[in-house]
């Protein structure tokens, strides 16, 4: 699963940040319309681009979210294409892959919605699941077999009905880092429902298949949540 087909989960405007090198990762299509701009003309457009007018609010607000892993804020604008400012409602989330710092933004056009604001929400239809507050996490780092690389992708792919079913399991994500590594994100609202979730269907099925796909064991490291945000 690339990071185009998390971001296809949500309708909201999405994307994925590098925030170190200034570039969008990853946008989904309604991202894309928001700022008038095609998929490969965002990649190639440097975030501050988007940010002239508040381009130090912007790294303040970023580096606040990189120390404490989620923000939100409505105080910043967003040109698009056309030079149109579009006043918006941001909820950043910061995560960290192969050593280095990325972040999921979802982002609101407020002017639609100005007689009426409506939150940020998810694409999968289980707005009320994600309100859960969360505490706990996990981030498992995984490393192909060389020659295996497309059988690990599609069992990560194959998971995610595994892990629908769990309904302590807040948030999920699998990552394609490069070609041959991978990585799950996943959060929990309590100790519990990270445990159910390590002794679950997922963990033991990828467990059963370590020793083909996987060149080196999983890199599982738990993580506490100290704030956040979900749609």
């Amino acid at each position: 699963m690339t990071f185009e087909d998390v971001l296809a989960e949500t309708h909201d405007p999405a994307f994925v940040l590098d925030p170190l090198a200034d570039r969008f990762v990853a946008a989904n299509e309604a991202g894309c319309a928001m700022f008038g701009y095609s998929r490969a003309e965002l990649l190639e457009t440097p975030v501050s681009r988007i940010h002239p007018a508040d381009l130090p609010q912007l790294q303040d607000f970023v580096a606040r979210v990189l120390d404490d892993g989620h923000g939100t804020t409505m105080k910043l604008a967003c040109r698009t294409r056309s030079g149109r400012y579009l006043p918006t409602e941001m909820a950043l989330h910061a995560f960290e892959l192969a050593g280095r710092s990325y972040v999921i933004a979802l982002i609101h056009d407020r002017s639609e919605h100005r007689g009426g604001e409506r939150p940020l929400r998810s694409g999968s239809g289980r707005a009320g699941t994600l309100q859960t507050m969360v505490t706990k996490g996990l981030i498992v780092r995984l490393e192909a077999k060389a020659g295996k690389e497309a059988e690990l992708a599609a069992f990560l792919e194959s998971a995610l009905p595994l892990v629908q079913e769990e309904p302590a399991t807040i948030a999920w994500f699998a990552f394609r880092i490069d070609t041959s590594t991978f990585a799950i994100v996943d959060v929990f609202p309590d100790e519990t429902g990270r445990q159910t979730h390590l002794e679950g269907a997922v963990a033991a099925a990828l467990l059963s298949r370590a020793d083909e796909l996987l060149a080196v064991p999983p890199e599982i490291v738990a993580v506490d949540v100290l704030a956040g945000k979900l749609p």
